[in-house]
Formats: structure tokens, C-alpha cells, sequence
């Protein structure tokens, strides 16, 4: 059976639409991973800032007690 001309056209058409999926699919992977990393290093910067906020919190905490300790010292005497 030979190919009309639709049916080599509607087979080119094809074609372009199958190649434009696949770039649209490998672009879309790309950004997914993309995404993926930039939670990734969002997460550990949140960490890092909640530790470093832990840290300060138990510096306060150390000044205060240490002060508190110094002010009923003195109210002991």
C-alpha cells in the first residue's frame, strides 16, 4: 500500500509532536531536580539558622541565670 501524502504529513506531524513531548518531558525533569536541590539546601540553611538561634537562646540563658545568681547572692548577705 503506498502512503498518501496526508498520511507522510500526518506522520511528520507526529513525529514533531512526539520530539516536543520529549523535550518538554527532559525540561520538565530538569526543573523538578532543580526544585528538588533548592529545598534540599533550603532545609540545611533553616537548620543552621535554628541551631545558631538555639545557641544564642542558651548564651541568653547562661547570662541571665549567672546574673540572677549574682543579684540573690547579694541579697543573701
Amino acid at each position: 500500500m503506498k502512503k498518501t501524502p496526508e498520511h507522510k504529513q500526518l506522520e511528520a506531524d507526529l513525529k514533531k509532536v512526539r520530539s516536543a513531548l520529549g523535550k518538554l518531558g527532559k525540561r520538565h525533569r530538569a526543573e523538578t531536580r532543580r526544585l528538588e536541590e533548592l529545598h534540599q539546601r533550603n532545609l540545611v540553611t533553616l537548620e543552621i539558622s535554628t541551631s545558631t538561634d538555639q545557641r544564642i537562646l542558651e548564651a541568653q540563658e547562661a547570662r541571665i541565670t549567672k546574673r540572677l545568681g549574682v543579684i540573690l547572692g547579694r541579697a543573701g548577705k
